[in-house]
């Protein structure tokens, strides 16, 4: 029994970027309120770098130590290889005005087991830029269908309503764990991945 559990990682950058406008917003406040101080906001977004590099340095050693302690562990039963892809597709393709298809067929040009897709529905105007509309993973999984895919991909939306989640989706050719009773897709708390079954 071998599991693989997807984290969905999107909308990191937008968290940065509103984090700036916020800063931006607050300087000029106290700028209006005291024009003869000087705010910190400029360490505060150096400062939140730091702790973003920290918190990637962690994850990578953390995964290192994984890696190495697998490396150690005696190998029962066959290997499985596993072809993974991530793809941002910025607002559905929507933004820049790129046809699903070709989405789908990026998609099956690789032919990967697992896809963690990024940003599946439109953006919203700014300052939060909040998802909009409905997802395409759908769309994505019927054109695979029509490439030559067959039924392999299976798929799973993020449902939380989280603007720092921004709409994620994962497709796989493997199962993805279910709950036994309603057969809804499992996801983590906070809706931040699932368990494929490989």
């Amino acid at each position: 029994d071998f599991r693989v559990i997807v984290v969905f990682c999107g909308g990191f950058e937008r968290v940065l970027k509103k984090r700036e406008i916020e800063q931006q917003q607050q300087h000029r406040q106290e700028e209006h309120m005291q024009p003869h101080h000087a705010p910190g906001g400029r360490q505060q977004h150096v400062l939140l770098l730091l702790v973003c590099v920290l918190l990637l340095t962690s994850a990578a050693s953390l995964l290192l130590v994984m890696s190495q302690n697998a490396q150690a562990a005696p190998i029962r039963g066959p290997t499985v290889t596993l072809t993974v892809m991530t793809f941002n597709i910025y607002g559905g393709g929507a933004q820049r005005g790129v046809p699903l298809v070709r989405t789908a067929q990026a998609i099956h040009a690789v032919k990967p087991d697992i896809v963690a897709i990024q940003e599946t529905r439109q953006e919203g105007p700014p300052p939060d830029y909040p998802p909009m509309g409905p997802s395409v993973a759908p769309g994505i999984v019927q054109h695979l269908k029509e490439l030559g895919a067959g039924d392999e991909y299976v798929y799973y939306d993020q449902t939380a309503n989280n603007t720092d989640l921004w709409a994620n989706a994962i497709l796989s050719r493997h199962p993805l764990r279910r709950n036994p009773v309603n057969g809804e897709v499992l996801s983590s708390r906070h809706d931040l991945g699932v368990i494929v079954d490989v």
